[in-house]
């Protein structure tokens, strides 16, 4: 895990919550799919809840929505 490794990670994480919200778990799986290391995903994943980017209680309220 590297610092250059991680940012790869963490732009990668941010475009794939451009193209489609995700919760936490499914943005680290995604991730991993894509080949990420699984110490640079939790990284990712944690930086963007950190920033406000990923946040599991709106992602399932903006769900609960669209299913009303």
């Amino acid at each position: 895990m590297s610092a250059e490794s991680q940012e790869k990670v963490l732009n990668q994480a941010a475009a794939l919550l451009e193209y489609q919200n995700r919760s936490c778990q499914a943005l680290f799986e995604r991730l991993l799919e894509k080949g990420a290391d699984e110490q640079d995903a939790a990284y990712a994943v944690a930086r963007l809840r950190e920033l406000g980017y990923l946040d599991d209680a709106r992602y399932g309220a903006l769900i609960l929505r669209d299913l009303t």
